[in-house]
């Protein structure tokens, strides 16, 4: 005799077994993925260049160093003038005057390299025109100190101009970072010596 009910799925085992099916499909899905990259070869990493200078990089950079090596020369014209014994003290006197005026100059077209940085002070600002405004960078700080120095002929005054000179010259180097462009100088040069050694290339 039969039995009197038949065979009836519960719903939550259906829920279990869609459930179950779903893994099973996100699992071999999965298995080709992980298998399909690793029979894909490994790309080459991008190489990375830096971006190039703007276009009034070496123009700007270019004057700049003219007016570093102006002030450099009349550190140099100084210090020189200084441990001369020989030369008369009228005529030495006016050429240190020289040298102060031209240093003056220099401080003040440097600020068109070397804005002040701005400290807003309503009080002391509102006394002075913008270009002056704020506290002077240190390099137009160190030509300031050459310039209080200038005409100073004692061993002592003559050390102090030979210590702001080379101050400032390192100041300019490092601002300048000359080492980079040797870099850049360094990879045209192997550029130059590589052509000819590819076969295929025009003589």
């Amino acid at each position: 005799m039969m039995a009197d009910h038949a065979f009836r799925w519960d719903p939550l085992a259906w829920v279990a077994l869609a459930s179950a099916c779903v893994a099973l499909m996100s699992a071999w899905v999965a298995v080709r993925s992980v298998a399909r990259i690793s029979r894909t070869p490994p790309s080459e990493p991008e190489p990375c260049h830096p971006p190039p200078p703007p276009d009034w990089a070496a123009p700007y950079f270019d004057s700049l160093l003219r007016w570093a090596d102006r002030a450099c020369r009349d550190l140099a014209l100084a210090i020189h003038l200084a441990e001369q014994p020989s030369e008369s003290g009228r005529e030495q006197q006016a050429k240190f005057s020289e040298i102060r005026a031209s240093l003056a100059h220099l401080i003040d077209t440097g600020r068109w390299y070397f804005p002040n940085a701005v400290v807003p002070d309503p009080r002391t600002d509102r006394d002075h025109p913008p270009a002056y405004r704020g506290l002077r960078h240190p390099a137009l700080d160190l030509l300031v100190a050459a310039r209080e120095l200038i005409g100073k002929t004692d061993p002592i005054g003559v050390a102090a101009l030979v210590r702001a000179k080379s101050e400032f010259v390192s100041h300019i180097q490092i601002l300048i970072n000359p080492g980079r462009r040797e870099e850049g100088i360094a990879r045209v040069l192997q550029r130059f010596a590589a052509v000819g050694e590819e076969p295929d290339q025009l003589g």
